[in-house]
């Protein structure tokens, strides 16, 4: 036991006498199920634990008889990660605990040498992303048919517009953050990311992080790939950036099965970045275009679409707590690409990114104006209310600003 006490005093611990307390109250929830002992001023045993300031939370899951422990920084780097037989061995955890910080070092070296800083002029973004845009002409757009029961026909009108040919990038949407940023608009309220969630590790999806002097960066070979963990708020903020908006759910549908060159029991790993093909995102021209000249519209990351989500309405514009997500994405089976989701507008996920379009009401506001819109929604945001239908209003004052 001298030498564990010695590597906790290397780690700047000088009494394990919380370590006990801490496994014994685990020991004693052994049964199934997962639970989780997040950090606050009240749990700081955990912080005495580990000797790290930077601890965000540790997740303890009891499952098939073994037990996991594992620690996240808020850089995202996972610290520990042991797996062990029932009962847990200090000496094994303590082992794990160094030899994983080294290569935590180690691996947060090589990335700092690989983060490039990316802030292109705003104007530069408007026009790389306008030059890329896709007319699409107005249709009659059918929808369902008289063999269902679910689904029967209506026909929706598609107004002309043009949309972005690939997902949003890594790089441009890496300036908007340093835009944000260099303006004092904040990127978290209350402890959650409002546009973008910096802290999520390259193996998890995350590829913009902020360096040393608070600046965000993309890791290198990753500039060109779609950007995701953004929240619809933050791919909202993008497109009025840029004086554009985000596509429709109906217009999604109608991108997606119209004009197809193959039918949908074709679409597969060949032609589509989903099923964990690649194990990750993709270059957002890796994978051939579609007959409208656009890319991706099955895979690499699903889409956030601009409407609220109602399960038995494309149109509703009554707000709801979530927006509709679709399409598939690297990390889901391929059915994902035939059913509706949707998510809250201020979560940002793993596999969900988004496109941009642009129609005769979208309108290219001046900064200050732009600025005033969005400190007025993290005003909004962040009024908490316990009044549904107050939070309900709160959602639509939102919606309408990022109408046009």
């Amino acid at each position: 036991m001298q030498q564990v006490s010695s590597l906790y005093k290397h780690l700047g611990i000088n009494n394990i006498s919380p370590v006990k307390k801490i496994i014994k109250q685990l020991r004693q929830n052994t049964g199934s199920g997962n639970f989780n002992i997040y950090k606050t001023k009240r749990t700081d045993d955990w912080q005495k634990f580990l000797s790290l300031s930077e601890l965000q939370y540790i997740s303890y899951r009891v499952e098939d008889r073994l037990k996991q422990i594992h620690t996240y920084h808020p850089h995202g780097k996972i610290l520990v990660k042991v797996i062990t037989p029932l009962g847990l061995d200090l000496k094994q955890i303590e082992l794990a605990i160094v030899k994983q910080k080294n290569k935590t070092e180690k691996i947060k070296k090589q990335k700092e040498i690989k983060l490039i800083f990316y802030q292109k002029s705003r104007e530069c973004v408007i026009n790389e992303i306008s030059r890329e845009m896709v007319n699409i002409k107005s249709a009659d757009y059918l929808v369902g048919s008289n063999n269902t029961k679910n689904t029967p026909p209506m026909i929706f009108k598609i107004a002309h517009f043009q949309v972005s040919k690939v997902y949003i990038t890594n790089a441009n949407f890496c300036s908007l953050l340093n835009y944000l940023n260099d303006n004092d608009v904040v990127n978290s309220l209350h402890g959650n990311y409002l546009f973008y969630n910096p802290n999520m590790p390259a193996e998890r999806g995350g590829k913009i992080f902020l360096n040393n002097k608070e600046k965000y960066c993309v890791i290198s070979g990753f500039e060109n790939h779609p950007a995701n963990w953004v929240s619809w708020l933050g791919a909202a903020t993008f497109a009025k950036w840029g004086g554009m908006r985000l596509i429709e759910e109906i217009e999604w549908e109608y991108l997606a099965w119209q004009s197809l060159e193959i039918n949908k029991e074709q679409i597969n790993q060949s032609n589509s970045n989903i099923s964990y093909t690649i194990g990750d995102t993709s270059e957002v021209y890796h994978y051939d275009k579609n007959t409208l000249g656009i890319y991706d519209m099955f895979g690499n990351v699903r889409t956030w679409c601009r409407n609220w989500y109602h399960h038995n309405s494309y149109f509703n514009d009554n707000p709801t707590f979530v927006k509709s997500v679709r399409g598939g994405s690297w990390n889901r089976n391929i059915t994902s690409i035939y059913s509706r989701d949707y998510k809250p507008w201020l979560i940002s996920a793993r596999g969900i990114g988004f496109r941009v379009v642009k129609d005769k009401n979208c309108v290219l506001l001046n900064d200050k104006k732009f600025l005033a819109d969005i400190t007025c929604v993290i005003k909004l945001a962040n009024q908490q209310h316990n009044s549904f239908k107050k939070l309900l209003e709160i959602n639509q004052l939102i919606d309408k600003i990022f109408q046009h």
